[in-house]
Parts: C-alpha cells; sequence; structure tokens
C-alpha cells in the first residue's frame, strides 16, 4: 500500500505490505507511486507474477481474479482498461495532452508513437517490469516525471513504456469503452454490481468511493458466494508480439499453479515502435 495522503497514519492498522518511502502525491499525476513500488520491489528482491495497480476507489465483486488473469495473460506482459493510441485517438484523454510534451519524452521512449490505459487495473507482468526498469535513464526519467504536466500522465507512461520494451499488450475482454462496472465520474451502483457479477470478464468496479465503498463492500458480504466464473473464450485486443527470450495501492499477486491456458491468436499489425 502506497500512502499519498499527508496523513502518516493512514492505514496503519492495515495488515497490507506498506511501501516504506510514500509521500503526498499531487493531483493528476500519480506516475511515481507506481514506478517507485516497483523499483522497491526489485530492490527487496519479491518474486510476483503480476502486479496489479489498484486506485482507493476500486472495488472486487467476487472471486475467480487471479485465475482470469493466468487465462487471459497466457500470451501478454500487461492488461488494462480502455486500450488506445495517440494514431487513432489523439484528442482523448489524456492523449491530448501530451503533444506539447513529446519532445522530452520521446528520448525515452524511443517510439514513433504512445498509448494509454485507463489507470485503475493496470496490471504488469514482473517479467515486463523488470525490462521496463532496464529500459530507461532512472536519473534522467525521475527528474520529468517530478516536473511534468501532463495530467493523468500515469495513463501513458506505463503502458507507453512497456510497448517500447517490446511488451504483448491487451485489453481487458469488453474493457474497451466506459460503462456500468468501470467509468469515470459517478459512483457505481449496487444494481451495477449486481449485472458486473454475472459477467464472466469482470471482477472489480470502479469507482465507489468513502462510505459508498463501505457499504457497498458490506451489501456484498451478505450475498450467497456464487459458483466459480467459468472462462469464455474471446477475441484479443491489440498488442505487441513479444520473443519468448526477451527477457493509491498496489496488488501484487503472487506465482500460482500452472494450469492449461487458452491460446489466443496475436491480432496483426502492432503499431510502429
Amino acid at each position: 500500500m502506497y500512502n499519498g495522503g499527508s496523513d502518516p497514519d493512514f492505514a496503519k492498522n492495515l495488515n497490507v505490505l506498506k511501501f516504506p518511502y510514500s509521500h503526498p502525491l499531487k493531483y493528476g499525476n500519480l506516475t511515481p507511486f507506481l514506478w517507485e513500488v516497483m523499483k522497491w520491489l526489485e530492490d527487496i528482491n519479491v518474486e510476483y507474477e503480476y502486479l496489479m495497480n489498484i486506485d482507493h476507489d476500486v472495488l472486487f465483486v467476487k472471486h475467480g481474479f487471479e485465475p482470469f488473469l493466468d487465462d487471459v495473460m497466457a500470451q501478454f506482459d500487461c492488461i488494462g482498461w480502455r486500450l488506445q493510441n495517440s494514431r487513432d485517438h489523439p484528442d482523448s484523454l489524456p492523449i491530448r495532452n501530451m503533444p506539447g510534451e513529446w519532445h522530452l519524452w520521446q528520448p525515452i521512449f524511443k517510439t514513433d508513437s504512445f498509448l494509454s490505459y485507463f489507470n485503475p487495473g493496470q496490471v504488469y507482468s514482473h517479467k515486463i517490469v523488470k525490462r521496463m526498469l532496464s529500459y530507461v535513464d532512472h536519473a534522467t526519467l525521475d527528474k520529468l516525471l517530478e516536473n511534468t504536466p501532463v495530467f493523468a500522465f500515469e495513463e501513458i507512461f506505463f503502458i507507453t513504456l512497456a510497448f517500447a520494451c517490446g511488451g504483448r499488450f491487451r485489453e481487458y475482454p469488453e474493457g474497451s469503452l466506459d460503462n456500468d462496472t468501470v467509468r469515470w465520474g459517478a459512483n457505481i451502483t449496487f444494481a451495477n454490481v449486481l449485472q458486473s457479477r454475472k459477467n464472466p470478464f469482470y471482477f472489480w468496479i470502479h469507482p465507489v468511493k468513502g462510505e459508498e465503498l463501505i457499504k457497498l463492500n458490506q451489501q456484498m458480504l451478505t450475498m450467497k458466494e456464487e459458483e466459480p466464473v467459468e472462462m469464455v473464450e474471446e477475441q484479443p485486443a491489440d498488442q505487441h508480439p513479444l520473443d519468448d527470450e526477451a527477457g493509491p495501492t498496489t496488488h501484487i499477486l503472487p506465482s500460482f499453479r500452472k494450469r492449461n491456458k487458452r491460446r489466443t491468436r496475436p491480432r496483426k499489425g502492432p503499431l510502429k515502435r
């Protein structure tokens, strides 16, 4: 857990792994949080399979997310909601805020274009995190991160860096647009949750804030536990091939037993790096 606020005692009684170097974050730039956590996990030699960003207003609504990730990330290095690129979506947020700063960031990424994910629920494999950390000059990067004026830069930085490293990326199944499960704006309602739980691809919701999150969680705890979700075949989203030899809150998913994984065929025509 990363404490990005001003209360040093926030969540001190929670039995979770806490990032020891937390500091207040600037509104509109949460990028340092996940980047610092990535570096710290390598420094303390934590073994994990997936690293997931969970905002304070994210709530899981059913079990089965870990085997779901095993299935949908069988041939991918990262997954996120609402995958977009600067070529096809130049006017979308936060992409439209980036052109004025691209001359500073292009030498970092060394790409001709950039991508974005909706921030909540971004997931990166440990393999691609290691490549991302070794790809950049940290002194130069840290100075840029501290001063960037790009609003919601965390939605661009991580997926573009993974792309620059040759990472295989995709969307969550049925995760291309805002809906009654994941969106920006008004709180998700209990009625929305009842519908979301029926969808085999939806395991968490965003946003639900403060007391509403606590209330909604209590409502779900009173519901009868449902049967495990069956994996459903679906089409892969945009991705970029990665050679097999190439080597807020953060949720760390440990390694799990191997399962028979369904193979999906990568879609042709990745973005030019």
